[in-house]
């Protein structure tokens, strides 16, 4: 969904554990995605397993926009 969303110009937040999976998420997705705008991928650090980083990452989201249109959950196929 991340790259559906940011190869039609969405600005698109996805989370990860530790910023070494974010890395190889946005290099994965610039593998498959050659013309994709990196600058529309944003990445928030959380933990599900971890109620603070859940906080962390909700306030984190909510300082940066105003509106979220979509929220969704899935897993990465790595």
């Amino acid at each position: 969904m991340v790259k559906f969303l940011a190869l039609r110009g969405a600005k698109v937040y996805f989370t990860a554990r530790s910023e070494a999976k974010a890395d190889k998420t946005r290099k994965d997705l610039q593998v498959q995605s050659p013309k994709l705008d990196q600058s529309n991928i944003k990445w928030l650090k959380l933990d599900v397993s971890d109620v603070g980083s859940i906080t962390a990452a909700a306030d984190e989201l909510k300082s940066k926009e105003s509106k979220v249109h979509i929220l969704s959950k899935f897993r990465s196929q790595s």
